[in-house]
């Protein structure tokens, strides 16, 4: 069934997996707790698979890139390049504490790569 938000409407995507393509790379500081102000990166992902929901984006996957939670970025990271990644190269979102001057390295690396997603549509509750 159709959803509308104000002007948009749109079909929520079925929660499964889906080939999709990364369409979408971002800076973005994380807004709050422990890790506040840090560097995070935001994905956007299109859909590539054949179908109704071909060309569909899907928003969003962030990756926390410095703390505790740098490491699950890396694994992120190594997931999405595959055979591609390479654990002796540093790549500058691990190693680069001025990150915002390395998102153009970090898309050259990442825009285009298709990897199997997993969507799973969240009801937003607000606050």
């Amino acid at each position: 069934m159709p959803v509308s938000l104000a002007d948009a409407v749109f079909t929520p995507i079925p929660n499964r997996k889906w080939l999709a393509a990364i369409s979408g790379v971002n800076y973005v500081p994380i807004k709050s707790g422990p890790n506040a102000g840090n560097p995070q990166i935001s994905i956007n992902w299109t859909i590539t698979e054949a179908g109704e929901f071909e060309g569909q984006k899907v928003n969003f996957d962030r990756i926390s890139l410095v703390g505790d939670a740098a490491k699950f970025g890396r694994l992120a990271l190594e997931t999405i390049l595959g055979d591609d990644f390479d654990p002796e190269y540093e790549y500058p979102i691990f190693t680069d504490a001025d990150f915002a001057e390395k998102v153009a390295e970090i898309k050259e690396l990442l825009l285009g790569r298709e990897a199997v997603i997993e969507t799973e549509v969240e009801e937003y509750k607000g606050k």
